[in-house]
């Protein structure tokens, strides 16, 4: 997890721990303990896009791109 302010700038899992709930629970520590209260999603890949459409109360910027 990469931070820059309270923007979410890079989210990355391993491929064993995708579909354990493991994203969810650091997306949440994020937003707890460095008040992130912004994702920017590359909306080039769907599972990426998916994910934070799912877990996030954080309005996305799909206008940035990593």
């Amino acid at each position: 997890m990469g931070t820059a302010g309270k923007r979410l700038v890079m989210f990355f899992l391993l491929p064993e721990e995708h579909g354990k709930d493991s994203g969810r629970q650091l997306l949440q520590y994020g937003m707890q303990h460095y008040g992130i209260e912004e994702d920017i999603v590359n909306e080039h890949d769907p599972k990426i896009a998916a994910f934070y459409a799912f877990n996030s109360p954080i309005p996305l910027d799909t206008d940035t791109f990593l």
